[in-house]
């Protein structure tokens, strides 16, 4: 199967989830998240010729802990920790070659904009941590994951204000969707269990994965393009 239509298999199989989650309920769906993983890694793999240990790395654990925290949040927590903090550093490992580059630049002209989006999505994080924080069997391994998640999504978005390759805009993308996966999924199990509310949680999942897969296949041509010569100060 070529590459794009592996994509477009894992779109349809992203809204697959979404519709088997509604119907019949997530844990009937747990199935499509191994075979969303799959689909994923084979097509980064046809798209770039190689390997990609750190995606696949990112790939199952984080479906590991995403399935154990929809399953059973309580009994599980040090393996969702854990789970969830493997994945957090196997993205930072996919991005190291973009943050360890000499050739930096800081684009100023958005400074404002970016302080403001800091603010937002830290005060949600922060919000949404402070209220779930009394359902936590382990405190210390909350704040573990918590920390290990802020930095991921940190990195996510400053890369763009550094880097100015027009691709790496889909980290805003991953970042916010991350986000938005974390938030939408503990207030689902904690505060307000709805049905909508877990699947924009699982949609938001999907899109992290979808979406860096497609960043992954356009690495190289980041790497070797580099940022905009001319950028706004």
């Amino acid at each position: 199967m070529s590459p794009k239509r592996l994509f477009i298999a894992s779109i349809i199989n992203a809204f697959m989830i979404i519709l088997v989650t509604f119907i019949w309920g997530v844990k009937i769906a747990f199935p499509l998240f191994l075979l969303g993983a799959l689909i994923l890694y084979i097509y980064v793999k046809k798209a770039s010729g190689k390997h990609n240990i750190y995606f696949l790395l990112f790939l199952l654990t984080s479906m590991i802990s995403e399935v154990l925290f929809l399953y059973d949040f309580t009994s599980h927590q040090s393996w969702i920790t854990l789970g969830s903090v493997l994945s957090n550093i196997a993205l930072l490992f996919l991005m190291k070659p973009i943050i360890n580059k000499r050739n930096r630049s800081f684009s100023k002209h958005n400074i404002i904009e970016l302080i403001v989006g800091f603010i937002g999505i830290g005060y949600s994080i922060g919000f949404i941590a402070l209220r779930v924080v009394p359902y936590m069997p382990e405190i210390s391994l909350f704040i573990l994951a918590t920390i290990s998640f802020s930095i991921t999504v940190s990195v996510c978005f400053l890369i763009p204000n550094f880097h100015l390759h027009p691709d790496n805009s889909l980290l805003f993308i991953i970042g916010g969707a991350y986000v938005a996966e974390m938030c939408f999924g503990f207030i689902y199990l904690f505060l307000y269990p709805e049905i909508v509310i877990l699947l924009i949680s699982v949609l938001a999942g999907s899109a992290v994965k979808i979406v860096l897969a497609k960043y992954l296949t356009r690495f190289e041509v980041i790497e070797k393009e580099g940022t905009f010569k001319q950028f706004v100060n």
